[in-house]
């Protein structure tokens, strides 16, 4: 968005249209790669069926829109909460609803456990679970747990890159979590 200030409050039309404008051709390129790396990870695929009911069908949805708008934290929100939803859908199916309720890491464990994922596979969903507890989960300075820990470790000076770069994995764990649902 653009940094002037509007000239009245609520701004009128044109100042919003004008904003938005600038801030549209500001972020295209940027965009245009992004939309370019979705379109990769997601290719059409006729009949898709997502497992885990319509939350993580909207989380898939709002994930990849986040990711073209640049809402990178909305993404790895969204890449759990459709990993969640889908793993837990097959306990569901089973009448094990404990399973189902237990969480990511319980889910993953017991998916693993049961062969429904590879051990490679559950490191990828542990590390996305693990990604996303600093943000939501609020831990004090260099606590282990912490964002800031994340931070130093991942050699990023900008906060933003570790959040873009949070960004694409979730999105490349949920594209194999599709992928593999596909295969099936």
């Amino acid at each position: 968005m653009t940094h002037r200030d509007p000239p009245s409050w609520p701004p009128p039309d044109s100042w919003i249209r004008e904003a938005l404008a600038e801030s549209d051709e500001s972020s295209r390129e940027e965009r245009v790669e992004r939309f370019r790396l979705l379109a990769e990870l997601f290719p059409p695929s006729g009949g898709l069926l997502i497992l885990g009911g319509v939350p993580a069908w909207f989380a898939l949805e709002d994930a990849q829109r986040s990711f073209l708008s640049g809402d990178f934290l909305a993404v790895v929100l969204c890449a759990q909460t459709l990993a969640e939803h889908s793993l837990a859908s097959h306990y569901v199916l089973s009448g094990d609803d404990k399973t189902a309720e237990s969480g990511l890491a319980g889910l993953v464990d017991r998916a693993r456990a049961d062969g429904l994922i590879d051990s490679t596979f559950s490191t990828q969903l542990h590390k996305l679970r693990r990604m996303r507890n600093p943000y939501t989960h609020p831990h004090a300075g260099l606590n282990p747990r912490s964002y800031m820990t994340r931070l130093v470790a991942s050699g990023h000076a900008n906060p933003h890159a570790l959040v873009a770069a949070d960004a694409r994995l979730a999105l490349e764990v949920v594209a194999k979590f599709i992928d593999a649902g596909r295969s099936k």
